[in-house]
């Protein structure tokens, strides 16, 4: 459908009201005097950056953190400045794309800084991106961290049904968005503490590169890797991704050398010294101009001294991108959790909560809340509500009443703790705020009034939850004590490639980045064997041991027409008989009787649990969790798998699976080292590295498509110490989580009951 265009001086003077009702509505009193007396944007279309004078300082975010969908999405970042760098840059770039079915002059990015809006600028670039430098007043920005917000409202053009609002999209260009800052002001790190401050790359993330000499020992490695994570948590770095090799690093970013003895490479005596101690060195390669620091010894002894007081010496601030974390008991308001509170005007509210629970959080059956503080409007139908969601799974809904007004005042939702897990964890909150009037469709007419509102003094509440490791999870290996031997952390690398040296050194340096100490890393170059102690291997899939190998195979397949992510080896394995398939062998399906029994079991098991759930009895554990994750020549694998501690039974009963061991194996695999390295960096760079959790996931290099799957069945590892009020939950998750022993038990608990009210009868005798 076409649409006429309006006159020039009407779309201007529009687009003029509603930059200035926006700025006025949403920045509040002070904050739009503040915005309406600095706000200056350069002409459209032209970007400000002199690229012999300037450079771009990029927000710490990639592609698609930097991707807005819906009416009204807000988004904030922390990006730190040196001290030149705050004094001296005047200008802020937004790069915008945006949807061809935006209606301009309702549709509008906006940009605060340090809590200071300074402009709001029409989202009318569908054809290409757009340049708009945006001026930064003097004295708004500090040396360190700074906070950027970026917030979108989308209007459709034509359609005003829920369903349009899914096509509502702009994007920022993370190349091309970010400070303007001059070139003799960017470069001017002058401590390790200043870190933080140098240049990220186009991707938003920290380039860090090792310089290793091809075929590098073990210990040169682990070295290699305890260092960087010093580094990563001294200065605070986020997203660092590593890549090693004896040459210099090319593009933003710094390298990093050890020098055992005098100093004898020519380019470290050719660099532009900037801060020199007796063990680090920092300087400038004026081939590159790229950072280089220095870590000097006499001996292997004294360079492992030094890093240890470089880890000790202080961590660095740094924003995290997992969410905040919760404890037991906590209770945290919306403003604390970095949750958006502006007014909503739309047809479909979407904004979520991003928390991160511990590795060894384990959900029982006992409930979370959102205590809900805000208002809705009298505009609203009778169709409308808000929906809620734990990490996908819709769990509740509030109805919202239609025709009137209504204030909530910390209105309760309750939240299932089985559908959280370890690791990062996503509440959406999403609200159906329909109205009569989005029948017209008349952008001219409608009301511009608030529709929604959730204040930031609403509340998240967790109850006091166990703390009970289980067995497969990624969040608990990568938190390093079930991956360790000892003290050290184990990572195996069949091949010392640079690919495989890189990908093993940027997953150790974002587990430092997370806070994890992974101490000092024992390296081990060449096959791996099943009776190597657990850690983190990284290699193709033909480099595997058995036990990995098929433990790689029972959860991940590939797909129609693409190499098996699993390679065979030995004896080819046979595939596994369905036995509801007509392909399964007459004989086998015949003789088989004790797997028929097991099937019919499982399938009365199977209704018994549908039938409980429909009458309102709820089981912990995955509720959607995939057959198998998908394995194509594109796709990188992250799993966790646990030693087989064997299994228990009881007249055909499977027990729950008790072990005091907590060690697991975390495997990095694909069918190339290239493309592992790049799966790792991918998942750094787009902000999906906080994502890993469950059992196993899968990310596409080539469509950035993430899947996980839970583990179908747990280990328990047994708790050092067994506070009183954790056997409560951990006793009923248990059960809940082996839905036939708590059938078993039930039936037991109900013919004991029956046989004593038998035996009572008798003695007392019936009246």
């Amino acid at each position: 459908m076409l649409v006429p265009s309006p006159p020039l001086l009407s779309t201007l003077l529009r687009s003029t009201a509603f930059a200035a009702s926006v700025l006025l509505a949403l920045a509040g009193p002070t904050q739009a005097q503040s915005a309406a007396q600095f706000l200056t944007i350069g002409k459209p279309g032209t970007p400000s950056v002199d690229q012999a004078n300037a450079v771009i300082k990029h927000l710490p975010a990639g592609r698609l953190e930097l991707m807005f969908n819906g009416e009204n999405t807000t988004k904030t970042w922390q990006i730190s400045l040196g001290r030149l760098e705050a004094a001296r840059t005047q200008t802020f770039q937004l790069a915008l794309l945006n949807a061809v079915s935006l209606l301009p002059e309702r549709s509008a990015v906006k940009l605060s800084i340090n809590g200071v809006t300074l402009a709001t600028i029409p989202a009318s670039s569908h054809e290409e991106v757009t340049a708009f430098p945006v001026k930064i007043p003097n004295g708004l920005l500090v040396p360190g961290l700074n906070t950027v917000q970026v917030s979108v409202a989308l209007t459709h053009r034509v359609d005003c049904s829920v369903k349009a609002t899914y096509e509502l999209w702009a994007s920022l260009d993370p190349a091309k968005t970010g400070f303007i800052v001059p070139k003799d002001a960017a470069f001017s790190v002058r401590s390790l503490g200043d870190l933080a401050a140098e240049p990220l790359a186009d991707d938003g993330t920290t380039r860090i590169h090792m310089r290793l000499p091809q075929g590098a020992g073990e210990a040169s490695i682990g070295q290699a890797g305890r260092f960087i994570g010093a580094i990563v948590r001294h200065a605070g770095l986020a997203r660092p991704i590593v890549d090693s090799g004896p040459d210099l690093g090319r593009g933003p970013g710094f390298d990093v050398l050890i020098n055992k003895g005098a100093l004898q490479d020519d380019s470290i005596k050719a660099l532009h010294l900037l801060a020199r101690d007796e063990t680090l060195t920092i300087g400038r390669d004026p081939a590159t101009n790229r950072l280089v620091l220095v870590l000097s010894g006499n001996d292997d002894a004294d360079i492992e001294r030094q890093i240890d007081s470089l880890g000790r010496s202080g961590l660095g601030s740094v924003a995290r991108s997992g969410g905040s974390v919760i404890n037991s008991g906590s209770r945290r308001s919306f403003a604390e959790l970095g949750f958006a509170t502006e007014n909503f005007a739309g047809r479909h509210y979407m904004s979520s909560l991003d928390i991160t629970l511990p590795s060894d959080f384990y959900p029982a059956n006992d409930r979370a809340r959102l205590l809900l503080d805000g208002a809705h409007s009298g505009a609203l139908d009778d169709n409308s509500a808000l929906v809620f969601r734990v990490n996908g799974t819709l769990v509740s809904t509030m109805p919202l009443a239609g025709g009137k007004p209504e204030r909530l005042q910390h209105a309760i939702v309750e939240l299932p703790l089985r559908f959280f897990h370890p690791g990062h964890n996503e509440i959406a909150i999403e609200g159906m705020t329909s109205s009569p009037l989005d029948q017209q469709c008349d952008h001219s007419t409608m009301s511009h009034d608030p529709r929604l509102m959730i204040a930031g003094s609403s509340e998240l509440e967790f109850p006091d939850f166990a703390r009970l490791v289980t067995l497969p999870q990624i969040p608990s290996a990568l938190s390093s004590r079930t991956v360790a031997d000892g003290q050290h952390l184990n990572l195996y690398l069949p091949n010392a490639d640079s690919g495989s040296v890189g990908a093993g050194l940027t997953l150790l340096a974002n587990m430092a980045a997370s806070r994890i100490d992974v101490g000092s890393p024992a390296v081990h170059v060449g096959s791996v064997a099943s009776s190597d102690a657990p850690g983190i291997v990284i290699g193709t899939p033909d480099q595997l041991p058995e036990t990995l190998a098929s433990g790689l195979h029972d959860i991940a397949k590939p797909a129609s027409n693409e190499l098996p992510v699993v390679a065979e080896t030995g004896e080819a394995r046979r595939a596994e008989p369905n036995p509801m398939s007509t392909d399964m062998p007459l004989d086998a399906a015949a003789t088989d009787n004790s797997v028929m029994v097991k099937s019919g079991v499982q399938a009365v098991v199977n209704g018994a649990e549908q039938l409980l759930r429909s009458r309102g009895f709820f089981f912990s554990g995955n509720q959607s969790r995939f057959d198998r994750l998908p394995a194509t020549s594109t796709t990188m694998l992250i799993a966790a798998i646990a030693p087989d501690v064997g299994s228990a039974s009881i007249g055909g009963l499977e027990l729950p699976h008790f072990t005091r061991n907590p060690s697991q194996w975390l495997v990095v695999t694909a069918p190339t080292a290239d493309l592992y390295q790049n799966g790792i960096a991918h998942l750094v760079a787009n902000g999906q590295w906080s994502d890993l959790a469950g059992q196993a996931v899968s990310l596409n290099v080539k469509t950035d498509a993430l899947q996980s799957i839970q583990p179908a069945r747990v280990t328990y590892v047994m708790p050092e110490r067994l506070v009183l009020s954790d056997i409560r939950p951990i006793f009923g998750g248990v059960l809940s989580n082996n839905i036939m022993l708590s059938i078993a038990l039930l039936m037991l608990l109900m013919t004991i009951l029956g046989v004593s009210t038998h035996i009572l009868i008798r003695r007392t005798g019936s009246k």
